[in-house]
């Protein structure tokens, strides 16, 4: 449960990162600021939000990963423990929530 744990917190570290790249949600203020900022540098805008429209794209997918990583080690971890008072009910908590793990994916209609 440790690592799926440590793996939840890394992914919250990688989408706040993506949030603080995310260029495409400012208000209109902070965008004309930076564009005549930028233009100082000969660097439009749109460049520079592409520029960081890559790096959201690489956290948000780094995030994912290790959300989706963290999720089964937790169902996993959560069965253990509990199959270690009950086996009856450890086995059902962990049959059900694989089901709905497999239910949210879509591999089970």
């Amino acid at each position: 449960m440790g690592i799926a744990v440590g793996l939840f917190v890394a992914a919250s570290q990688f989408f706040l990162q993506a949030k603080a790249c995310d260029t495409r949600t400012l208000p209109k203020e902070y965008v004309d600021f930076l564009s005549k900022e930028l233009s100082k540098d000969g660097i439009t805008f749109e460049a520079a939000a592409s520029l960081n429209d890559e790096k959201i794209l690489y956290y948000e997918k780094r995030g994912r990963y290790c959300y989706n990583i963290g999720v089964p080690l937790m169902l996993i971890g959560l069965g253990v423990v509990v199959i270690s008072y009950s086996i009856l009910v450890g086995l059902i908590v962990l049959g059900v929530s694989v089901l709905l793990e497999l239910y949210q994916y879509h591999i089970i209609p």
